[in-house]
């Protein structure tokens, strides 16, 4: 079920549903927490803003009775964007050319989208070590193989020396990585969309630089609980980016919500659950252990919709979820310890219980096993996997007897 007028209006339907979520995280981790989770919800910046074309694209894709007034505005919003961007994209293609030029050593003036859309991260050193790497399924080999020999083909059509030093397309890869902030911070500046963006970051907290608001627009897809730190990695602001009409995609919004909103609730200044800010000691424990809650979150909450509970399209993998057949019901064991840790987080505390050097090794070989499980579009299988897993639980458990 979709409940297209509260996506409209993101920021009033959380509110009218915060005592839902209070009550559960109630229930997992008891009364005596409610002021710790309340205050915590309530110092956080939601922001649910999506770039004015993905407004509109939902707004027109999802017929509502809307104010004339707020459809005026976006599409204000959209057509200013859209100028702005035109412009700034302009100038930023015209460095990349440049930047281009030098690698492969011609004239900025050959180089176009033909070129620029060639296809060089076929021999990035990502690819390149696939090829050598023999947990790598074969059938994705090919398909990078392919794409190299396409690549050289195109090379040739346009009449330039293919690049294939992959220290160099790593450079390139680089600047265009820069050069896509540098786009979005002047789009933030420029625009009347940017410039709301920025006010509402400077509203919640005047000391935010424009490089933290960047950093945080700029993440991929859905979004994410932001945690800046000072100079001792301790907390000054804490931000849960979701822009919600762009998500809608990915159909299942209260879930991946429900899961941002879990590392809201048990962030302490020094830590996210049983994750520290400082080194990002336990970070993959920490986001499988989430993900389980958020699949817990959204079952319970099925027949109280947020904005959507619809299952994920079929294409798309969720990382965490697919190593759950790793975790040999570590965290269904575990739960109310695990719990009671991460809202105090008391890291000190999981070390005594389950080992640091055991908690270390698990959650490398899950960082580990993660890679291998994308690397290979989340189509591996392995039996000594599965058995060192069961190892590593187990060393995890006998610790705490």
């Amino acid at each position: 079920m979709t409940n297209i007028d509260n996506i409209i209006y993101p920021e009033r339907s959380l509110n009218d549903y915060k005592n839902n979520l209070v009550e559960k995280y109630l229930e997992d981790y008891g009364e005596e927490y409610k002021d710790t989770i309340i205050n915590r919800m309530n110092k956080t910046l939601y922001l649910f803003e999506s770039n004015p074309k993905d407004k509109l694209t939902f707004l027109l894709n999802n017929e509502r009775v809307i104010e004339d007034r707020y459809l005026e505005e976006i599409e204000k919003e959209y057509n200013n964007y859209q100028k702005v961007k035109r412009k700034i994209h302009k100038n930023i293609l015209r460095k990349y050319y440049n930047y281009l030029s030098v690698f492969f050593n011609v004239s900025s003036s050959i180089i176009n989208e033909d070129i620029i859309n060639l296809d060089i991260n076929s021999f990035s050193l990502s690819n390149q070590s696939k090829l050598s790497d023999p947990e790598v399924n074969e059938n994705i080999k090919d398909k990078i193989i392919k794409r190299q020999i396409k690549y050289l083909e195109a090379c040739k059509e346009n009449h330039i020396e293919p690049l294939t030093d992959s220290i160099k397309i790593h450079l390139i890869e680089r600047e265009k990585d820069r050069l896509k902030k540098e786009e979005t911070k002047y789009i933030l500046l420029k625009s009347i969309w940017g410039k709301k963006i920025i006010n509402k970051f400077k509203e919640y907290d005047p000391k935010i630089e424009l490089k933290d608001i960047i950093n945080i627009i700029e993440q991929k897809e859905v979004g994410a609980a932001n945690f800046l730190l000072d100079d001792n990695y301790r907390e000054t602001s804490r931000i849960l980016y979701y822009p919600i009409m762009k998500n809608t995609k990915f159909k299942s919004l209260d879930r991946m919500f429900l899961h941002e909103n879990r590392h809201i609730i048990e962030a302490g200044i020094d830590h996210v659950g049983i994750n520290t800010h400082l080194g990002n000691k336990y970070q993959m424990l920490n986001e499988i252990r989430t993900e389980k809650h958020a699949i817990e979150d959204s079952e319970y909450f099925k027949n109280k919709v947020l904005w959507s509970n619809e299952e994920m399209p079929e294409h798309s993998y969720n990382g965490y979820e697919e190593l759950f057949p790793y975790t040999h019901n570590f965290y269904e064991d575990n739960k109310d310890i695990l719990d009671d840790i991460a809202i105090n987080g008391k890291i000190d505390e999981l070390e005594e219980l389950y080992g640091e050097d055991s908690l270390n090794r698990y959650d490398y070989f899950l960082k580990d096993l993660s890679d291998l499980l994308s690397i290979n579009h989340y189509k591996y299988k392995s039996i000594e996997k599965e058995e060192e897993a069961k190892k590593l639980v187990y060393n995890l458990n006998r610790h705490n007897i």
